[in-house]
């Protein structure tokens, strides 16, 4: 069950969730190079021995984004009293060999979810019928891969019952039970 009373914001567009996900930096690097390029001029010196690609700036070579990774969330059809699950199915990889990290947005029927930002959805957060869909971007420290995404939409949390019996009984007398019926969603609870 939902206990977030956080007013919901505006249904999320690929725009703005790219905007989410893409840091400044690489628009500032994108600025870079082309005044770099400007004058027509490359400061990229080379040795012959390299293969010719540099940032511009100090002869490095250029930094290459990591891949997209493959995601789904575990479990697939969670109920309201299941936590679900990141899983990177295959993991992005660094074409330099950096170390990677990975970034979570989540959104709730569209719309962001900006307290989110790990790779678990708190049962507590969600409500029978909700739909969640969670973007996945790995990082190299320096530039964003791809947006992987997985969704799932919360099911019903069935029933549970509970019965108690008197602690003696005489064997003359009716046995008598009580019967209490619970329910996560607070649908209500009938007994057949």
């Amino acid at each position: 069950r939902s206990t977030n009373s956080a007013p919901r914001g505006k249904t999320l567009t690929t725009r703005r969730l790219l905007a989410l996900l893409l840091p400044l930096s690489i628009a500032a690097c994108a600025d870079e190079s082309k005044d770099d390029g400007a004058d027509g001029a490359s400061d990229g010196a080379s040795d012959g021995a390299s293969d010719g690609a540099s940032d511009g700036a100090d002869g490095a070579p250029a930094n290459a984004p990591p891949t997209t990774a493959t995601v789904a969330l575990s479990p697939e059809r969670p109920t309201t009293d299941e936590d679900a699950t990141v899983v990177i199915v295959a993991a992005a990889s660094d074409p330099d060999g950096d170390a990677l990290s990975y970034r979570y947005v989540w959104l709730q029927d569209g719309v962001l979810r900006a307290d989110l930002t790990t790779d678990t959805l708190p049962a507590t957060e969600t409500t029978k019928g909700e739909v969640w869909t969670v973007s996945v971007v790995a990082n190299d420290g320096l530039a964003d891969g791809g947006v992987a995404e997985a969704e799932a939409t919360v099911v019903n949390t069935p029933p549970t019952a509970s019965i108690s019996l008197p602690a003696s009984v005489n064997t003359e007398a009716e046995l008598g039970a009580t019967v209490e019926g619970t329910d996560a969603d607070g649908d209500p609870v009938t007994f057949a």
